[in-house]
């Protein structure tokens, strides 16, 4: 989810009514600084080893107020701290599914884990730092008015859905499933969708947190 929106900025092409963002699209030397840059609303991103190197994708569309599309990364950290916060000015959640790779985070003092299967939630309002192996994701970023809505008070930040379960398995093929068709979609079905998928997967979310 890149926040970048002119044509010329290294590693950026548009997408039918989207956006794509790859380190593959710049010199091999450059990609290190342009990864830290794609990534830099959502967190400060660095190499897992010191003599590392930065890599990944992603593809954003537009469902409604629902951004949704696959990101894909090698080992890397993130850390999303209060000067971020105030810099970014991001209110949203930000819903990831793993396909492959895994996850450790620290959420605000909650240790998370995530495998592949897994869906983990982070609140953009709150700090956390995580460390990821090689993989990819089906990431969506939500509004927070109308997740905040839909959850009655209840904090989502650090949720982890844990792969097999029923619910979890609903939202992993309901996020599957949008990503694929989202770039296809007219503005009046991606209106209808918008609400659906909000209330689907906080449904689940506060499911989960609320049997925690």
């Amino acid at each position: 989810m890149g926040k970048s929106t002119g044509r010329d900025n290294p590693g950026q092409s548009t997408t039918e009514g989207g956006l794509f963002l790859s380190t593959e699209m710049v010199e091999p030397s450059q990609r290190t600084e342009a990864w830290r840059e794609i990534t830099r609303p959502f967190f400060e991103t660095c190499p897992k080893a010191r003599t590392g190197s930065l890599a990944g994708s992603l593809t954003s569309h537009a469902v409604g107020t629902v951004l949704i599309g696959p990101t894909t990364f090698n080992h890397q950290q993130y850390i999303r701290d209060r000067r971020l916060l105030v810099q970014s000015g991001l209110d949203h959640y930000f819903v990831q599914l793993f396909v492959a790779g895994s996850l450790q985070g620290d959420c605000e003092g909650m240790a998370i884990s995530v495998e592949p299967g897994d869906i983990c939630v982070f609140d953009l309002g709150r700090t956390f730092t995580s460390r990821v192996t090689s993989g990819s994701t089906i990431s969506a970023i939500l509004p927070r008015a109308r997740v905040d809505r839909a959850a009655n008070g209840q904090r989502l930040h650090g949720t982890v859905l844990k792969a097999g379960a029923p619910v979890t398995r609903l939202l992993a093929d309901f996020l599957i499933s949008l990503s694929k068709i989202s770039a296809g979609m007219k503005c009046e079905d991606a209106l209808a969708v918008e609400d659906a998928a909000i209330a689907l997967l906080v449904a689940g979310l506060s499911r989960v947190r609320a049997l925690d």
